[in-house]
C-alpha cells in the first residue's frame, strides 16, 4: 500500500470517525470506562460502545459486508488510542489506560477535546 493510498483511505474513513469521534470517546470514558475493569471486561465494554454508534464488533462480519457498517472495532478503539497518545500505532490500549490513570485520561480528553470539558 503506498502512501498516497494510504492518505485516501484516511481520507475515505475521516468523515465518518469524525461523526462520532468526540460523542463517542467521550462517551466511552464518561459511561463505559472504569479503571478496575479486567482486560476481558473492558474489551466487551469497548464492543458495546462501538455496537452503540453502529460499528462491527465482529472483525469477520466487517470484512464480508464493510459498507453495512460506518467501521468496525478498530476504528473504535484507534479513536481512543489517538486521543490518549496521538499516536495510531500504540503497545496495548488497555495497558495504556492503566497506566495513564483516571485524572490523565480526563486531562487528555479535555485536549484533546476543549468542547467536551464539564463544567
Amino acid at each position: 500500500c503506498s502512501s498516497v493510498e494510504y492518505n485516501l483511505e484516511i481520507n475515505k474513513n475521516l468523515e465518518v470517525l469524525e461523526s462520532v469521534n468526540i460523542t463517542g470517546t467521550t462517551d466511552y470514558f464518561n459511561n463505559y470506562y472504569d479503571s478496575s475493569d479486567t482486560e476481558e471486561e473492558w474489551f466487551n465494554k469497548m464492543k458495546d460502545l462501538a455496537s452503540k454508534y453502529g460499528y462491527a464488533t465482529d472483525m469477520k462480519a466487517y470484512k464480508e459486508e464493510p459498507d453495512s457498517y460506518p467501521g468496525s472495532i478498530v476504528d473504535i478503539s484507534n479513536m481512543i488510542r489517538i486521543s490518549m497518545t496521538t499516536k495510531d500505532n500504540t503497545p496495548n490500549l488497555y495497558n495504556i489506560l492503566k497506566i495513564l490513570g483516571k485524572t490523565r485520561i480526563e486531562k487528555r480528553i479535555n485536549e484533546y477535546y476543549p468542547s467536551s470539558k464539564k463544567d
